[in-house]
């Protein structure tokens, strides 16, 4: 069976990666308890500090994530109120990297930004929409130059890789 990609309910934007951002409720009450912890116990109490400071940078990495959206002309990267729009013409590079997360990989977009300097973006693709597909074959439709990585380690595609070597 295959699953079709997630729409945002506000337009025909597709949802490219998550954002887990609704976590943040979970971190603040583990942070009160070890708070509370720290206070019964004594604050030299082995681990606990360590344990709230953890827990303290994993409520910054999820609270400055951004969600990632995409439609025929623009990726987009919303974090809380605020949108970024790149077009998908200054994307240059996918790449799905070795990296692996709860059994799914890390992706890589590399693009241009106005400026011309490069930039990139790294993601993890929802859950329930494995492989973004979709966004290559769009980015490929608005930027032919793009180069696509299909596997961490070989077989990049170019625009002209299908005519290399035929010269001869």
């Amino acid at each position: 069976m295959t699953r079709s990609p997630a729409k945002d309910a506000q337009s025909d934007r597709v949802i490219l990666s998550n954002r887990f951002y609704g976590t943040r409720y979970l971190f603040i009450a583990v942070m009160a308890g070890l708070v509370w912890f720290m206070l019964v116990n004594g604050v030299g109490n082995g681990i606990a500090p360590y344990s709230l400071l953890a827990a303290g940078g994993l409520y910054y990495l999820v609270t400055h994530t951004k969600r990632a959206l995409f439609d025929e002309h623009n990726l987009y990267f919303v974090r809380g109120g605020q949108e970024t729009a790149i077009p998908l013409a200054s994307v240059t590079g996918i790449k799905c990297t070795g990296t692996r997360v709860n059994g799914s990989r890390l992706w890589r977009v590399e693009y241009t930004e106005r400026d011309r300097t490069s930039s990139t973006y790294h993601f993890l693709p929802r859950r329930f929409w494995g492989n973004p597909s979709g966004f290559v074959e769009t980015a490929r439709a608005a930027n032919p130059k793009l180069v696509y990585w299909s596997h961490p380690y070989f077989f990049h595609e170019t625009p002209d890789a299908d005519d290399a070597g035929r010269d001869s």
